[in-house]
């Protein structure tokens, strides 16, 4: 673990029951607001009472899936027309990404392809962008980039840079209560692999090893009664998710989210049904890293086995099955080795070769 760090704190995070209620006041300066959420928030009466007699909206309702290139040019196209000068997102890890992508690119020259696969630079300041999530997983609120998959051709990888920041994050869990139970699982998951992939990446710190330790507690400690229910074990997810986001950000992640990609984009699978498949297989790879994660949570208890059937238990809780039969095919192996070698696997402690990977993938069938 690195003793020598730069952190780069530069949004403005708000966590706390209620405090959705400050984001009028927050953007009052702004006169031509662009709001992007789902169809399902925008029927709430969340949305009726923050927005139902405001007039310096244009609200763009998107579809309830992962964002592609289609869908960012139809919200830019949105953006463009109503000339937002603020984008607000409210919605999960999806929603955020697409409003991020509108964000820091309604005011760039250019096709979109241009900025997805790096053959042209941000030129222009992003437009002020705020994001409320209304699921605990992505932490997407509080990340400078934007995931993002071209339908043509299946390549899902991210937006980044300082263009796809947030300057406004506010973390009201109460958004979170009515989320529908498979993504209170899977969001999760996801949540959980950050966590520990961001503990034990070969670019974490001490600073960012407390924020993923945090995370995994509140996360690993709550999702269980937070699919019950509970209000309170879903503030916890939620605090968690934020934290081990803030921490990823500077620590990267690892193999389950550099192969989670290829995999999720391929087959049209949820990130985080993908991550909670893979996380178990991947912790086995890394056993001979996780002694610090070990000790920090069970003390002289623990050992890495102990971790890893624990999670693979919160998985089977979590209806995450231990495998992607049915979904994976030998013959698209080639494409997930050519597109797994993200910034994500480059952090994995252990670095994994060709046949390492293939040999994961083989477990996996």
């Amino acid at each position: 673990m690195k003793n020598e760090y730069e952190l780069n704190l530069s949004v403005n995070a708000i966590f706390g029951c209620g405090k959705r209620n400050l984001l009028h006041e927050k953007l009052a300066q702004f006169e031509r607001k662009m709001l992007i959420c789902g169809n399902h928030f925008h029927k709430s009466t969340v949305f009726a009472e923050l927005f139902g007699n405001r007039q310096d909206y244009t609200v763009h309702i998107c579809q309830s899936q992962e964002p592609t290139l289609g869908m960012v040019q139809n919200a830019l196209d949105t953006a463009r027309n109503c000339k937002a000068n603020a984008i607000v997102a409210i919605g999960g890890g999806s929603v955020m990404d697409l409003g991020k992508s509108v964000a820091a690119l309604v005011n760039q020259d250019g096709d979109i392809r241009d900025y997805f696969y790096c053959r042209r630079e941000f030129e222009q300041e992003r437009t002020f962008f705020c994001a409320l999530p209304t699921s605990a997983g992505t932490g997407a609120e509080v990340t400078p980039n934007a995931v993002l998959t071209d339908e043509q051709n299946n390549i899902k990888q991210s937006l980044r840079g300082s263009a796809c920041g947030v300057d406004l994050a506010i973390v009201d869990p109460e958004l979170t209560y009515d989320c529908p139970l498979h993504i209170i699982q899977q969001s999760g998951m996801d949540s959980l692999t950050q966590a520990l992939e961001g503990a034990i990446s070969n670019k974490a710190n001490s600073v960012t090893f407390a924020w993923s330790m945090q995370a995994f507690r509140l996360v690993f400690d709550n999702l269980k009664t937070a699919c019950l229910g509970d209000k309170a074990a879903k503030n916890y997810v939620a605090e968690g998710t934020m934290l081990g986001a803030m921490a990823f950000v500077h620590s990267g992640l690892g193999a389950v989210h550099g192969l989670a990609h290829p995999i999720g984009s391929l087959y049209h699978l949820p990130h985080g049904f993908v991550c909670g498949v893979l996380l178990p297989h991947v912790l086995k790879i890394n056993r001979a890293f996780l002694n610090d994660v070990v000790c920090n949570y069970y003390g002289n208890s623990g050992s890495a086995e102990r971790l890893i059937a624990d999670i693979e238990k919160l998985a089977e809780a979590m209806h995450i099955p231990k495998n992607l039969n049915g979904y994976l095919k030998r013959e698209d192996f080639d494409f997930i080795l050519a597109n797994c070698r993200s910034g994500s696997m480059k952090c994995n402690p252990v670095a994994l070769s060709d046949d390492d990977i293939v040999k994961l993938l083989e477990e996996l069938l």
